[in-house]
């Protein structure tokens, strides 16, 4: 089961629903939940971004390396960060400074979807989804199939089993 940032982990943060990280399904893959991304997507909350860049960076990125290893405490520590009511519009990403271009073509569609991302970050980015979840995120954004087989050098969906 594939857990999307818009319709479960963003809402449940601002929800403050510290259940959410337990109560993931066993067929959820939990090591794929990106806690870095979900940092990044609540710090670009539109309403109140000043309050949600302070609050992480005082509560959730302080220590972060220590606390790495401890997905449980990393939901727990995003749930206080969390205003109810608050929405994130698919766009409105906060990156980190010092993007630099890449060549291969997916590179190029991850630097455009995320403008402000560094090396280090898209090497991460990377290394944590796979090709399918580049996919959907272009399929999620309005590209074409077209576009999509473009970024993916003519490389379909694998298939599910």
């Amino acid at each position: 089961m594939t857990v999307d940032m818009f319709k479960n982990i963003l809402p449940s943060v601002h929800r403050a629903d510290k259940n959410f990280y337990n109560n993931l399904p066993e067929t959820t893959n939990k090591s794929k939940l990106n806690f870095w991304m979900v940092h990044r997507w609540v710090s670009s909350g539109y309403n109140n971004k000043e309050y949600y860049i302070r609050a992480l960076n005082e509560w959730c990125n302080d220590h972060y390396s220590d606390i790495s290893d401890h997905p449980e405490l990393q939901w727990l520590l995003l749930t206080i960060v969390g205003m109810r009511g608050q929405t994130y519009p698919k766009g409105c990403f906060v990156g980190t400074p010092n993007s630099k271009a890449t060549e291969s073509t997916l590179d190029k569609f991850l630097l455009a979807v995320y403008p402000t991302i560094n090396n280090e970050e898209l090497t991460l980015l990377k290394e944590t989804n796979t090709n399918d979840d580049f996919q959907d995120l272009a399929r999620g954004l309005g590209y074409t199939d077209k576009q999509i087989s473009d970024i993916f050098n003519g490389k379909r969906r694998s298939k599910k089993k």
